[in-house]
This record gives structure tokens, sequence and C-alpha cells, in this order.
């Protein structure tokens, strides 16, 4: 079932997204996904959006809408995490090139407690990329003795190493400057402020059936770990729905830094306009423009570009050869993205719940630059009209 919000000359022009919307029902077909919801943004709003397929690939299941509730999977990272940070710094509660062991007492004398804050934004702290952590205990404190039994991978600031261990270090860094958790933090200070109303941590049980629901248990997880796994008895073993994908932040009580949000292409939307709105910072922060800080590449000569807590387009295969080279965005696990680019002054966000049919993402990862690739060739025939 196709629904959708136009807010530019509907009728002569709705044809313009066809394409768009063909493409996801084609992977619907082929069972990449059971749903999808899409968004096209502009600085004033919403051009187009669209909700095509199913929660779940069922007869009675409820079909896809634009209010549909996503699990945001590494989303969590930019809008939650680092744009914490980045108020906290503009609160001059901290600062970007503290180390660490500023805050975590548990890295003193180790050579990650010397990795700054700016350093675990940007995927460059030397820490791997993901480790089962749960499989020795669950909580703050006993992931943070875990992350530092961990060799580095790489001297911090030599190398970008993608890394979820990082946010949930940064997760610990905003609780222990803020006094409250990152989930209060990002209600109170971010999410509210942008009337983001359907945005949150733990979705309460009367949002359920708005919720698309992800994977059956953590079979992919449970491959990763390995023989570690084999021993572990505290598998899902059921469909998750209204609870984190990740296992890190289930482990967490599903209020993490690397995963946990919920939302939908509505709520984006709006964080969407405000990255693009010349004076929207001043929403947000008081003294500095962060958002312009943020989507400027920190990592220059190395091999992956990084802003705060966002990919720059151009190292990115989701959006290679679509966008300017001064986009950014972020894709999720769970088979969510947001693409914005300045200079076209468009924000594109695609949520799925891809991970509903397992945990191997090659072929969506695959779709991520088809689609990217079909929505702004539509972009400029609707620019031209």
């Amino acid at each position: 079932m196709l629904r959708f919000t136009h807010h530019h000359t509907v009728d002569m022009e709705s044809h313009v997204f066809q394409p768009i919307v063909d493409s996801l029902r084609r992977c619907i077909n082929a069972k990449l996904f059971p749903g999808a919801a899409l968004a096209l943004v502009k600085k004033n709003g919403c051009i187009f959006q669209a909700a095509v397929g199913k929660l779940e690939p069922t007869k009675t299941s409820n079909p896809t809408a634009t209010d549909t509730i996503f699990d945001l999977a590494s989303l969590t990272k930019p809008i939650a995490t680092a744009t914490a940070i980045l108020l906290l710094t503009d609160q001059k509660k901290l600062s970007l090139d503290q180390s660490i062991d500023t805050f975590i007492p548990t890295f003193k004398g180790l050579a990650l407690g010397k990795a700054t804050v700016i350093q675990l934004l940007t995927h460059t702290s030397g820490l791997p990329a993901w480790k089962p952590l749960y499989l020795k205990g669950t909580g703050m404190a006993s992931y943070l003795r875990t992350i530092a039994d961990l060799p580095l991978e790489n001297t911090p600031g030599s190398c970008v190493n993608y890394s979820c261990l990082g946010y949930i270090v940064l997760t610990e860094i905003i609780q222990q400057v803020s006094g409250i958790t990152i989930s209060d933090f990002t209600h109170r200070y971010i999410f509210t402020p942008l009337q983001m109303n359907m945005t949150c941590y733990n979705p309460p049980e009367k949002l359920k059936d708005l919720v698309a629901p992800t994977e059956f248990g953590n079979s992919h997880e449970r491959d990763l770990s390995g023989n570690d796994g084999k021993h572990f008895d505290q598998w899902r073993d059921y469909r998750l729905r209204g609870e984190v994908h990740d296992g890190n932040a289930c482990g967490l009580g599903g209020v993490s830094g690397n995963a946990g949000l919920f939302s939908n292409v509505k709520d984006l939307s709006l964080f969407c306009q405000f990255m693009l709105s010349d004076t929207a910072h001043t929403r947000l922060f008081t003294e500095t423009d962060w958002i312009k800080i943020a989507v400027q590449n920190h990592t220059p000569g190395l091999s992956d570009s990084r802003g705060l807590g966002w990919q720059m387009a151009a190292s990115s295969s989701a959006v290679k050869n679509s966008l300017s080279d001064h986009a950014y965005g972020h894709c999720g696990f769970t088979g969510t993205s947001i693409w914005i680019d300045p200079l076209l002054e468009t924000g594109v966000i695609l949520l799925t719940n891809r991970a509903y049919f397992g945990g191997d993402g090659r072929f969506f990862a695959e779709y991520r630059s088809v689609f990217h690739q079909i929505t702004f060739s539509c972009l400029k025939v609707w620019e031209s009209l």
C-alpha cells in the first residue's frame, strides 16, 4: 500500500517521484525488506513523503505509513550522541580535545585513555569496530571494564576504524558530564526543542503497533560471536519489535550512544530541516554554529572522511557519485539512512526494516547506492519543473 504526502503541486508532479516508489516496491517483492518509508526534505519542509509495503510480510499486517516508527540503529550516533556531545561542548561542560580518561577513571594509564573525545566522534580512537560486550556481563560498568581490556587496533588519530565501541564510551561521557541518562538528555535538549515528539529510546507499549519489527532473535550477532556465543543463554529467541536490535545496546537497557533510537520519517524530516537551515543552530546552540563544524571533514588524509558523528559522501558507497562532496549522512544496520546535501539544500531519508529477513545486509548495501541514484535523478527533474 502506498501513501503519499506532497507539499508541492500535488497532482501535477507526483509522477516525478514514481521511479523511487517503483524501486522500493521491487525490493519488497524481492524480500529485501517488508516495508519502507521515505522523505525528501528542503529547508522549509518536505517536498515528498511515501510509505510502501507492510510492517510484516503477512496478510494481516498493517501497511507501512509515514508515521511508522523504525529502529534507527547507527543513525543514533549522529542524531543523538554526536549532537549531545556538541551541546555539552557549547555549554562549556567539556572540550572535544579532552582525553577520555578525564571522564572515565577505568581508562587511566591505558593508551585508550589518552584518546580524545573528538577521536571517538570521528572513529579514530583505535578501538575495534565491534565486540559482543554483553557476553561478559551487561551494564555500563561491565562494558567499560571489557573495553579497557581490549588492545587498540591502531594508534589513536592514525586511522579511521568505524567503532560502535567508541560511541558506547561517548554514552558514558555524556552521562557523567550531564548527570542524566543519554535518553533524558536527548529528549530534553534535542528532540523536544525540535518537536521530534515520536523520537525516543525504548518506545512505550502504547506505540508498539506503530513500530516496524526487525529480526527474529539475533542470529547475525550469534554468528559473529563465534564460540563464545555458543555458551550465552540470553539470546532473544523471538521477533524483535519495539526493542533495540543491537545486542550491545540491549545490554544497556536499550539506551546507548551506538544504537537504540527509534523514529519515523516525519520527525527525521524536522531534523533534516534543522540541519539545512542557515539559522537553525540557534535553536539548540548558544555561541557557535556547531552544525557547520560537525559536517566538515575532520579526518583529512585518512582513508575514510568523517565529520563529527557524520560520514562525508565522498567516502560512502551508499551515495558516491550521487551527491556533492559537501554532502554528509549516515546509515543504520537495520536498513535506515539519512543523507543531506547542503549544496542541493536537500535531505533524503530512507527507513526500512531490512533486518526482518536476517542480518546479512550485502544485497541491501548494494541497493542503497541504486536508491540514491534514482532519488537524486528524480530530484533534478523536480527542480527543473
